[in-house]
């Protein structure tokens, strides 16, 4: 299974700090491959154990993609490669209210049905409910490979990812 993930940046935080040390300590498994694709090239907190690239190689590559910020979620609604896209909510960004951004340019993100919302926790989940009438389907929390994968095998036995044969290898 082909699994890439979207993020700012891999320098001290806790978000990259959960992926890098989740992915490292995924059991070995010759069919997973994972690459994180980054917007910012920034020293890196922990060393990995996978692949890095720039977030401008991720526009066609197969497998499954997983952004996770508002930016990267931006971008990956209009990527043509994944066969599955899915927004894993770990801030909740728009409280902060960036620059001259309305409801609408939130909404154009959270709303789109193009990507799955997975939150980080269910207080997140009621939240993205309650302001954009979204539902959540999943919640992860500290970035859990095993329940991604799960999440991913879900949708591909109840047909939701139709393209099998870009997941596999």
């Amino acid at each position: 299974m082909k699994i890439n993930f979207l993020i700012n940046h891999l320098a001290a935080s806790q978000l990259a700090y959960n992926l890098i040390h989740s992915i490292n300590n995924q059991p070995y498994d010759v069919n997973d491959e994972y690459t994180v694709f980054v917007e910012d090239i920034t020293p890196i907190c922990v060393p990995p154990t996978f692949v890095i690239m720039q977030l401008a190689e991720a526009w066609a590559q197969r497998g499954i993609t997983i952004a996770t910020n508002l930016s990267t979620a931006l971008k990956l609604r209009d990527f043509p490669g994944p066969c599955a896209k899915f927004f894993y909510v770990w801030d909740l960004e728009w409280l902060r209210g960036h620059g001259n951004r309305y409801y609408e340019f939130y909404q154009s993100v959270y709303s789109n049905t193009a990507l799955e919302l997975i939150a980080r926790s269910q207080t997140h989940a009621d939240l993205l409910t309650n302001c954009f009438n979204r539902k959540v389907n999943h919640i992860i929390e500290d970035c859990n490979i095993i329940q991604f994968k799960s999440i991913i095998n879900d949708n591909i036995k109840n047909k939701s990812i139709t393209d099998n044969s870009r997941i596999q290898r």
